[in-house]
């Protein structure tokens, strides 16, 4: 990108939202992402796991668990929640995954991946427990209920937390009314496919604001 003409890349700065508007931009577009629920809060279920639990982004900048035996709680359903469990398993931890969905990483299913993954997850000594939805954590055991109903206790020293996204929409509240575009994640957490559709979209609809933009054409 640095050699395309008229494109300025500038790394290394938070921008704040006096930075944005005394920039002098007669179009502002905020792709904030979004980041991982810390307190467990589920769409559908009521309440929080636990507060200050351990998110994929904690993980992946250094933070572990207190102890060996770790739950890892995927509601989202694609491959974070395994690629954390699997991350922590190499460690030498006693990783268990559970899912509220009826297998590990369903999503995975689309992409004929699925079942190579559980059984890599097998493999690598990962504990599978689809169909529980854990529900609250006492600092020894991840507790909810199975797809019956029925109570679920998992022992535990700590549970990473893969729930779902929350937006990061600071930037996009403090800057409300100004000529502003919310995409990606920072407008609605999704698919990494959905995020880049959305900045193709904008893209386009920027350079031609009348063309309609089809992202499904039918095979002839």
């Amino acid at each position: 990108m640095q050699g395309l003409p008229g494109v300025s890349v500038i790394t290394g700065w938070a921008l704040t939202a006096g930075d944005i508007l005394g920039y002098g931009a007669d179009t502002v577009i905020l792709a904030t992402g979004s980041r991982w629920s810390a307190d467990g809060t589920q769409p559908g279920v009521a309440g929080v796991i636990a507060e200050g639990l351990l998110t994929p982004e904690a993980i992946m900048a250094g933070a572990r668990p207190r102890g060996r035996r770790v739950v890892v709680y995927d509601a989202d359903g694609y491959f974070v929640g395994p690629g954390i469990a699997e991350l922590l398993a190499a460690e030498g931890r006693d990783v268990t995954l559970a899912t509220p969905f009826p297998v590990v990483s369903p999503l995975s299913d689309h992409t004929l991946e699925g079942s190579m993954l559980r059984r890599h997850l097998h493999r690598a000594g990962i504990v599978q427990r689809p169909g529980v939805t854990v529900l609250d954590f006492d600092g020894t055991r991840a507790r909810g209920t199975d797809a019956f109903g029925s109570e679920v206790g998992i022992p535990a020293d700590d549970v990473v937390l893969v729930t779902h996204e929350v937006a990061t929409d600071d930037l996009a509240d403090a800057l409300a009314g100004a000529d502003l575009h919310v995409i990606g994640d920072a407008a609605s957490p999704g698919p990494v496919s959905e995020a880049v559709f959305d900045g193709h979209r904008l893209a386009r609809a920027l350079d031609a604001p009348a063309a309609v933009l089809l992202r499904e054409r039918l095979a002839q």
